[in-house]
């Protein structure tokens, strides 16, 4: 009896890979924050200030030229009116020789030192003015200044690879032989 033989050889694959690689490298990206400040400028003008010390210095005899004329003029005048009338006085009293007056007690009236007094009198304080003037504001604002310096990210990539290779064929082998009567089937 003939018998066939079959024999069958399967295919054999080798697979060898390579993984993608991917490398990321950037800088740090900067940023630059600057305030300048706020400036408020303040100025105060000057102010006036007057002092009227006349009336003070008036008051213990220090005058403007015009005020002591016109004072000297009215003691002038006063002076005038009181000799005129001692004089009229001392005549008449000479003129009458009745009563005793001699011309010894004229004279011993008329030579005695003068009695002055002393007045005490209030002297007005010094007219003293001030006008303020208003303080000036000047403002300036501050600001901020922003400047950004970005980072591009600079990328590598490599992609991967598969690599197939048959290292065997699938093959079928058929043959036939002679034997004996018997029939050998293999399950």
């Amino acid at each position: 009896m003939i018998q066939v033989r079959v024999s069958t050889q399967p295919t054999r694959i080798e697979t060898s890979s390579q993984p993608a690689t991917l490398t990321l490298s950037n800088e740090p990206a900067k940023l630059a924050i600057t305030s300048p400040a706020a400036k408020v400028e303040i100025s105060q003008p000057q102010g006036t200030l007057s002092i009227d010390n006349y009336p003070s210095r008036a008051a213990i005899g220090l005058k403007n030229s015009l005020d002591m004329l016109d004072e000297f003029a009215q003691y002038g005048q006063q002076a005038v009116q009181e000799l005129t009338a001692k004089y009229v006085q001392d005549g008449n009293r000479l003129a009458d020789i009745t009563g005793g007056n001699s011309v010894g007690q004229l004279a011993a009236e008329h030579s005695t030192a003068p009695q002055y007094d002393i007045t005490w009198a209030y002297v007005p304080l010094p007219d003293i003015r001030y006008q303020m003037n208003s303080p000036e504001f000047s403002v300036k604002p501050g600001q901020l200044d922003i400047q950004t310096q970005p980072s591009p990210v600079q990328g590598d990539y490599t992609p991967g690879s598969v690599d197939t290779r048959v290292t065997q064929y699938a093959s079928i082998s058929i043959g036939t032989a002679e034997a004996g009567n018997a029939i050998d089937i293999q399950s």
